[in-house]
């Protein structure tokens, strides 16, 4: 947990903790996320928190491989968009409340078969984005 920094980035150092399994990044001054930033992790990690920072955009391969992360939390950002986050299947969780985004991929969450609770409350969508109804497994949905 290494939350209350003045973090702006992700680095590199995260390639020497594979074992982790929960990752907290909240309420740091974060704007960006590289490409595959946490692929050391991909075997171990489970929850990836990353509330209240400044990220203001994600890439597709962002969260690459991460396929036992079931909780992923990115509330209180500045995303405008959500762009296809690749095959994120383990995912059963996503937060991305309280951000600024109006726009969401199509096949943004194609790869969320199992995403049973998903957040997008206190943003700028005028309508359900496309692809929800293909969330067969989807118990909670926030729109609000």
């Amino acid at each position: 947990i290494l939350k209350y920094n003045d973090f702006t980035t992700v680095d590199a150092s995260f390639n020497f903790y594979p074992e982790l399994e929960l990752v907290d990044l909240s309420n740091n001054g974060i704007v960006s996320i590289p490409a595959k930033a946490f692929k050391s992790q991909r075997s171990n990690l489970r929850t990836l928190k990353l509330n209240e920072n400044r990220i203001n955009q994600l890439a597709r391969d962002t969260f690459h491989g991460l396929r036992k992360l079931k909780v992923l939390e990115l509330r209180s950002n500045q995303l405008v968009s959500l762009p296809d986050l690749g095959d994120l299947d383990g995912l059963e969780s996503l937060d991305l409340g309280h951000n600024q985004i109006s726009e969401v991929d199509a096949k943004a969450l194609s790869g969320a078969g199992r995403l049973r609770v998903l957040k997008l409350n206190d943003n700028q969508l005028k309508s359900v984005p496309d692809g929800i109804q293909g969330l067969k497994a989807l118990k909670e949905l926030y729109l609000n």
